[in-house]
């Protein structure tokens, strides 16, 4: 039986975690399935004798940034399987439960930090964000001070500085508040961390963090000024994502400056096998303010109709996770389908530039 888990119901996770992830020390379940397990959702497989849980994916939620919008979004974690009923088909039912759930609730996107990219490579995913790590240079003569716990203005005026740097580099980000940062610095301390503030005198100009306890390592730099860090590759999984409610998704993209036209009007092909309402050819409307995505024939819009309306016949396809990674600014187009011919049309749709994503639960 495959069903969402009641709160009195999600303690039943617990044993299918300590299997799966080993390494996550009971201090930090204890912390997650006091904190998390409050405002998030869980979907499981369910053993129809004992009502043990064989197989669950964790709908963690958070808001997202995405330029001129802001919208609900679930970060998918915990996706795992019992041992002894692996093989048997149990993490893709699951997968493609939550994906419709998700499409009727109007989500426009998903995303999770894959243990195997493949096997959400099928499911329509595409990685989005694999940020380089930001490490301090040695010389860097800085003043820090770890921020301490339950002082809820100081974590607001913590978040805010967040939402100021994350927002001057990247355009798709989690938007933090005081309750983001709490459970930031709660997490931490479960497994030995702390966050800790970088002043130059007295401005604040970086946060930090370290943790494990049995292997140390940073779990975060935003630095102020660039020239006080070096980069290195991401030694993370990074970040894959996919659409979910397509319409809802392209609704905050239009056209850029350099289209000809107020309007244009271009076919989309979504390849998208796991929801069926995004599976085929659109009729794509786009203008400044934002577009509409239509069946062929349908009618709908974002304008008037008339003169100042390009219309083109090449059509683009691609998966829903392609589609994110595109239009978020990842990856170019030629990047994601080499040995496709790019409609001229797609230089006119505005995208964004800069995804930034790094929640561990």
């Amino acid at each position: 039986m495959i069903r969402y888990l009641g709160p009195e119901e999600k303690q039943l996770c617990r044993p299918l975690w300590e299997e799966a992830f080993p390494e996550d020390t009971r201090e930090f379940l204890d912390n997650y399935f006091e904190r998390k397990m409050k405002e998030n959702r869980v979907l499981a497989a369910l053993d129809g004798e004992s009502g043990g849980v064989l197989s669950m994916i964790h709908l963690n939620p958070y808001e997202l940034v995405a330029g001129e919008q802001r919208f609900k979004a679930d970060y998918l974690v915990a996706c795992a399987t019992a041992r002894r009923v692996r093989g048997q088909g149990y993490n893709r039912e699951l997968v493609n439960r939550l994906l419709a759930d998700l499409y009727r609730e109007g989500a426009p996107v998903t995303f999770l930090a894959p243990a195997i990219p493949e096997r959400y490579r099928k499911a329509g995913f595409e990685y989005v964000s694999l940020p380089p790590e930001a490490r301090l240079r040695r010389e860097t003569p800085v003043t820090v001070r770890p921020l301490p716990r339950g002082d809820t203005e100081l974590y607001a005026d913590v978040a805010r500085w967040m939402n100021r740097w994350l927002g001057e580099r990247f355009q798709v980000y989690a938007h933090r508040d005081a309750a983001y940062v709490e459970n930031l610095v709660m997490e931490l301390a479960s497994d030995d961390g702390v966050l800790e503030q970088l002043f130059l005198g007295d401005e604040r100009i970086g946060l930090r963090a370290f943790w494990g306890r049995t292997k140390r390592e940073q779990r975060l730099l935003y630095c102020a000024d660039g020239s006080l860090t070096g980069e290195y590759p991401c030694s993370g999984p990074g970040i894959m994502a996919r659409v979910v409610n397509a319409p809802a998704f392209l609704s905050g993209f239009g056209v850029n400056g350099d289209c000809p036209c107020q309007e244009m009007e271009v076919p989309l092909v979504i390849r998208d096998p796991q929801i069926e309402e995004n599976n085929g050819l659109f009729c794509w409307r786009l203008n400044a303010n934002g577009s509409t995505l239509r069946c062929p024939g349908a009618s709908g819009g974002v304008g008037p109709d008339g003169a100042g309306l390009l219309v083109s016949s090449e059509a683009l396809a691609l998966t829903p996770g392609q589609l994110a990674a595109w239009l978020w600014g990842y990856r170019t187009l030629e990047e994601l389908e080499p040995d496709s011919g790019i409609p001229y049309w797609c230089g006119f749709v505005r995208t964004l530039k800069g995804v930034f994503l790094d929640e561990v639960v």
